[in-house]
């Protein structure tokens, strides 16, 4: 009989194999995560919010608000939600199928909005990827609407970029033009960081999203950090002052000026978070990782992300050549180059000086396949 050990296991050697990296930012990006895997460390920011615009003066008042709980999200590449439905409006039946794509049928009488989802996301800049055919670019369109305020996607290529600059409820709509004739399959719509550079359709896998309430005790935050994973919130104390004077209940100061543990001078509109902060415990969370692609964001403040990758993607990450690779003569299109080791085809045509990125201006290619296509 084989001997049997009772010994306890330390929990962090069972991910002890994996690499571990960072990320951090409004959106806290990676795309080389480990499959189901705890983060090693969530901590996020959180910062006071100021309404308002122009110069804070004492005749231009902006409020400054604190936070009494944060929202933090992880999600995938893809951070369009979709539901599967099927609607009928102004005569054209609109299918949402299940991998994305939305299927269309009928005569349109008018403008129309068929709902597909509703969201928030962070502050970021971001690519909306219209997924319309296009022969029917100018019959239909995807559009974003927060409020009055809507970002059409009818471009040409199919993809529309714009910066959300605080945390926003976004609602995704289908448009058709009046009297078009629809019958057919739209390609996958599809949201995703403005720096993605890959455009390929990755499915949705949904949000994890957790909400986490401070206690009566910290009172509201106008500046901290919560550590999500152990649940310690630090809460820094705050004062705010006009020309070296300390203010009580008016609030002028621009958050962007404030100085963290100094004294406000003559003449500054600031609001001063002191470098001590008190420690208060809540409870932790365990937070884990997608396979690939993770997007992680918060909406008290940026986040700061140590997560453990996947062995096999950490190492191709290691082993691709930098994406910001600078070209030393002029690349026409279709023509092959090497960068390193690495053969690449020319997708465009890259100017001497310019920057080489691999799925906008340039295909990886192995010999064979070079080969192969210049036998043809």
């Amino acid at each position: 009989m084989a001997q049997q050990y009772a010994e306890s296991i330390d929990p962090e050697n069972i991910y002890s194999a994996y690499p571990t990296d960072t990320a951090s930012g409004s959106i806290a990006s990676f795309f080389d995560g480990a499959d189901n895997i705890p983060l090693k460390s969530l901590v996020v920011d959180i910062n006071p919010v100021q309404s308002g615009s122009g110069d804070p003066s004492p005749d231009n008042v902006r409020p400054i608000t604190g936070w009494t709980g944060a929202k933090v999200t992880r999600a995938g590449k893809n951070l369009l939600p979709n539901t599967a439905v099927t609607s009928t409006v102004q005569g054209v039946t609109y299918t949402v199928n299940s991998d994305g794509s939305i299927s269309s049928n009928g005569t349109s009488t008018g403008w129309q909005g068929l709902k597909i989802s509703e969201f928030t996301l962070g502050a970021g800049q971001y690519k909306l990827l219209s997924g319309v055919i296009p022969a029917q670019r100018y019959y239909s369109y995807f559009s974003l609407l927060n409020g009055s305020v809507e970002v059409a996607n009818t471009s040409n290529d199919g993809i529309k970029s714009f910066t959300i600059s605080e945390d926003t409820t976004l609602t995704c709509r289908l448009f058709s033009r009046p009297n078009a004739v629809l019958n057919n399959v739209m390609n996958h719509p599809m949201i995703l960081l403005e720096s993605d550079t890959d455009t390929t359709y990755t499915p949705f896998v949904g949000y994890d999203t957790y909400s986490i309430t401070f206690p009566t005790e910290a009172g509201t935050v106008y500046g901290g950090s919560l550590d999500v994973l152990t649940g310690v919130l630090t809460v820094y104390p705050y004062y705010a002052s006009y020309n070296g004077e300390t203010l009580t209940g008016r609030w002028i100061s621009d958050r962007d000026v404030y100085a963290v543990g100094t004294t406000p001078t003559i003449g500054a509109q600031v609001v001063n978070i002191g470098a001590e902060g008190t420690e208060i415990q809540l409870s932790p969370h365990e937070v884990k990782s997608l396979l690939g692609q993770n997007n992680i964001f918060a909406d008290t403040g940026d986040s700061a992300v140590e997560y453990r990758a996947d062995t096999k993607l950490y190492i191709e990450r290691l082993t691709e050549p930098d994406a910001d690779m600078i070209a030393d003569a002029n690349i026409t299109s279709g023509s092959y180059f090497m960068v390193g080791n690495t053969l690449y085809k020319a997708t465009a045509n890259i100017a001497s000086g310019s920057a080489v990125i691999e799925g906008t201006n340039a295909t990886r290619k192995s010999l064979s396949e070079a080969l192969n296509e210049i036998n043809q």
